[in-house]
């Protein structure tokens, strides 16, 4: 039966959620009576609404990616030089919610407009609870050792660097999705 996407994530036991693209009113709304949430995504797409919703005095939290992986300098190799520009694409929630245990894996961000004007797709997987839980499922995608992703400790507002006028089209263009 289908449900809307939203009902979906609202008052889980436990959130994990995966998107790169954000809008702050979507995930607002979806962590409605959501205790343990964690988020995956990318810095720029964080806003201080989205860092302030999640409690950072815990082991849940926003976790984005480690400027590390997405350093051009990461493969150089005194032979060849490669991008290692490495980014966020994946759509995954993670929900326990009335005893039952799911995954949600497809093309839906968690945006104004994922949620509301475009079509998407989800994926649903049910796992029995034994096998599954919310902290398996985040350390696996967020482990101890040799993680690609870092918690985001504090949110700063991004001072604009082009004092002469120029526009970063890519932040123009993920800003509208």
């Amino acid at each position: 039966s289908f449900k809307s996407a939203d009902s979906l994530f609202k008052n889980c036991d436990a959130l994990m959620i995966v998107s790169p693209f954000l809008t702050e009113s979507t995930v607002l709304n979806i962590l409605q009576g959501t205790e343990r949430k964690c988020l995956i995504t990318r810095e720029t797409s964080v806003t201080k609404g989205i860092y302030d919703a999640f409690n950072h005095n815990s082991d849940d939290g926003i976790w984005v990616v480690d400027p590390v992986f997405s350093s051009n300098d990461a493969l150089e190799d005194n032979e060849s030089y490669g991008f290692a520009d490495r980014d966020i694409h994946a759509k995954v929630y993670y929900t326990e919610k009335d005893g039952k245990h799911k995954l949600y894996i497809g093309s839906l961000n968690a945006s104004y407009n994922a949620f509301n004007n475009n079509v998407e797709f989800l994926l649903e997987l049910s796992y029995k609870s034994y096998h599954s839980s919310y902290w398996s499922v985040k350390n696996d995608f967020i482990p101890e050792k040799e993680s690609p992703f870092l918690k985001m400790l504090s949110f700063n507002e991004k001072a604009s660097d082009n004092d002469a006028g120029e526009v970063d089209f890519r932040e123009e263009i993920y800003s509208i999705t």
